[in-house]
């Protein structure tokens, strides 16, 4: 068994992870102003909220438990920018 170390940058991965992911749940569900604007930004931090988790995975060596996860962000990053600009 893999011996996960949760440090203290891992730990502040996670609290950003958990939080974007808590700010994206709120836009999602939001029916005021401008309602694309805000499912674009809602994808915009989920997709940021991801690799802020994968980097917790990383960091906590949950890697060894989870190796599948190790390559998944990669094309998340191509999204990043066309979600900005919009």
């Amino acid at each position: 068994m893999a011996s996960i170390q949760f440090g203290p940058w891992a730990i502040l991965y996670a609290a950003t992870a958990l939080q974007g992911l808590f700010v994206a749940g709120i836009l999602f569900h939001t029916s005021k102003g401008n309602l694309l604007a805000n499912k674009l930004l809602a994808i915009l931090i989920l997709a940021f909220s991801y690799t802020r988790f994968l980097s917790f995975v990383n960091l906590s060596e949950l890697y060894r438990l989870w190796p599948h996860l190790l390559s998944t962000g990669g094309p998340l990053w191509f999204i990043l920018a066309p979600l900005y600009y919009f």
